[in-house]
Protein backbone atom coordinates (compact mmCIF):
# COMPACT_ATOMS: atom_id res chain seq x y z
CA UNK A 1 0.00 0.00 0.00
CA UNK A 2 1.48 3.18 -1.04
CA UNK A 3 2.31 5.94 1.96
CA UNK A 4 1.58 8.76 -0.76
CA UNK A 5 -0.85 8.50 -3.77
CA UNK A 6 -1.15 11.24 -6.30
CA UNK A 7 -4.01 10.17 -9.33
CA UNK A 8 -4.79 12.86 -12.05
CA UNK A 9 -3.05 15.63 -10.49
CA UNK A 10 -3.47 18.74 -11.87
CA UNK A 11 -2.53 22.23 -11.60
CA UNK A 12 -3.03 25.31 -13.34
CA UNK A 13 -2.12 29.00 -12.99
CA UNK A 14 -2.83 32.08 -15.33
CA UNK A 15 -0.30 34.18 -16.68
CA UNK A 16 -0.23 37.24 -18.98
CA UNK A 17 -4.04 35.96 -20.17
CA UNK A 18 -2.93 32.46 -20.53
CA UNK A 19 -3.35 29.31 -18.81
CA UNK A 20 0.09 27.57 -17.66
CA UNK A 21 -0.27 23.80 -16.47
CA UNK A 22 3.01 23.05 -14.94
CA UNK A 23 1.12 19.22 -14.24
CA UNK A 24 -1.64 17.73 -16.12
CA UNK A 25 -2.37 14.36 -15.07
CA UNK A 26 -0.05 13.28 -12.85
CA UNK A 27 -0.11 9.52 -10.82
CA UNK A 28 2.09 8.38 -8.84
CA UNK A 29 2.39 5.96 -6.01
CA UNK A 30 5.20 6.50 -2.95
CA UNK A 31 5.86 3.07 -0.95
CA UNK A 32 7.26 3.17 2.50
CA UNK A 33 10.94 3.41 2.98
CA UNK A 34 11.05 4.51 -1.10
CA UNK A 35 13.65 7.35 -2.12
CA UNK A 36 12.11 9.36 -4.52
CA UNK A 37 14.14 12.18 -6.61
CA UNK A 38 12.64 15.39 -8.44
CA UNK A 39 14.35 16.09 -11.15
CA UNK A 40 14.02 18.48 -14.39
CA UNK A 41 14.77 21.57 -15.91
CA UNK A 42 13.45 24.79 -14.55
CA UNK A 43 9.95 25.59 -14.58
CA UNK A 44 8.95 22.09 -15.63
CA UNK A 45 7.16 21.84 -11.80
CA UNK A 46 9.43 20.56 -9.60
CA UNK A 47 8.24 23.26 -6.82
CA UNK A 48 4.54 23.66 -7.86
CA UNK A 49 4.52 19.44 -7.01
CA UNK A 50 5.51 19.58 -4.27
CA UNK A 51 4.28 22.64 -2.83
CA UNK A 52 0.89 20.74 -3.66
CA UNK A 53 2.08 18.20 -1.58
CA UNK A 54 2.55 20.30 1.15
CA UNK A 55 -0.93 21.68 0.45
CA UNK A 56 0.43 25.61 -0.34
CA UNK A 57 -1.65 24.84 -3.61
CA UNK A 58 -5.07 23.20 -4.25
CA UNK A 59 -4.88 21.50 -7.43
CA UNK A 60 -7.72 21.82 -10.08
CA UNK A 61 -8.24 18.77 -10.57
CA UNK A 62 -6.73 15.06 -9.24
CA UNK A 63 -5.91 13.85 -5.43
CA UNK A 64 -3.33 13.84 -3.34
CA UNK A 65 -3.55 10.56 -0.19
CA UNK A 66 -0.85 10.83 2.31
CA UNK A 67 -1.10 7.57 4.33
CA UNK A 68 -5.32 8.15 5.11
CA UNK A 69 -5.69 11.92 4.82
CA UNK A 70 -6.48 13.33 1.50
CA UNK A 71 -4.75 16.25 1.92
CA UNK A 72 -6.76 18.02 -1.07
CA UNK A 73 -9.89 18.04 0.84
CA UNK A 74 -8.60 19.47 3.93
CA UNK A 75 -10.41 22.67 5.19
CA UNK A 76 -8.64 25.04 6.67
CA UNK A 77 -8.40 23.92 10.75
CA UNK A 78 -7.80 20.22 9.05
CA UNK A 79 -4.94 21.86 7.39
CA UNK A 80 -3.39 23.77 9.68
CA UNK A 81 -3.21 20.67 12.07
CA UNK A 82 -1.61 18.31 8.86
CA UNK A 83 0.98 21.12 8.46
CA UNK A 84 1.60 20.71 12.18
CA UNK A 85 1.91 17.15 12.12
CA UNK A 86 3.70 15.97 8.65
CA UNK A 87 4.91 18.62 6.99
CA UNK A 88 8.25 20.39 7.04
CA UNK A 89 9.56 22.68 4.64
CA UNK A 90 12.99 24.14 3.87
CA UNK A 91 12.78 27.24 1.47
CA UNK A 92 14.90 28.17 -1.17
CA UNK A 93 14.58 31.62 0.52
CA UNK A 94 15.26 31.45 3.96
CA UNK A 95 14.22 34.57 4.58
CA UNK A 96 15.57 34.61 7.83
CA UNK A 97 15.80 37.76 10.12
CA UNK A 98 19.70 38.48 10.82
CA UNK A 99 19.18 40.16 14.06
CA UNK A 100 17.74 37.08 15.34
CA UNK A 101 19.17 33.90 16.22
CA UNK A 102 18.46 30.54 14.60
CA UNK A 103 16.49 29.41 17.51
CA UNK A 104 14.87 32.91 17.42
CA UNK A 105 13.65 32.76 13.83
CA UNK A 106 12.74 29.29 14.04
CA UNK A 107 10.14 30.60 17.54
CA UNK A 108 8.96 33.68 15.27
Amino acid sequence: MPVLEVRDLMLEYERAGYVVRPIAGLDLEVSDGELVLLVGASGCGKTTLLSALASLLSPARGTITLGDVDVTSLGSRARDTYWRRSVGLVFQAFNLLPSLTALDNVAL
